[in-house]
């Protein structure tokens, strides 16, 4: 994997990720905390980075990371009906962890990283909590 970061620090906002494999990336979190878990992982892609940014249509993002081998990782409950109907983002992550801190949410990512990796070889719609990794499809 080559380790490609993009990041813009001095926007701030929060959008959908996609991210390369399955190895990293987050979803509808600030410029900072992505910044701050794309320091210990590698390729993570913010939305600030595609050519329309936080404007950037889910169809868009579901189309890049589709075409990249990136997995989506999103709070956003269309991501979770298109994957379902269309098929797109082909892999997904649903983040349900609700309100957390910077630090503590970069913890849990990197805790569940590897973990992460392996479920999305075999498995295509997984959803973190604060308390598990559920694979559900």
């Amino acid at each position: 994997m080559n380790k490609q970061r993009h990041r813009r620090p001095s926007q701030s906002g929060t959008s959908p990720e996609t991210t390369p494999q399955t190895g990293s990336g987050v979803a509808h979190f600030s410029v900072s905390e992505v910044v701050q878990f794309s320091m210990s992982v590698d390729n993570v892609l913010h939305t600030l980075d595609l050519p329309d940014g936080n404007r950037s249509a889910d169809n868009m993002i579901s189309s890049i990371a589709d075409s990249d081998g990136r997995v989506v990782f999103s709070k956003d409950a269309d991501f979770v009906r298109s994957h379902l109907l269309r098929g797109t983002p082909a892999r997904l992550l649903i983040v349900a962890i609700g309100n957390i801190g910077n630090q503590e949410l970069t913890a849990l990512l990197l805790r569940v990283l590897p973990e992460l990796n392996r479920q999305f070889e075999t498995h295509v719609l997984i959803e973190l909590s604060r308390k598990a990794l559920v694979v559900r499809h």
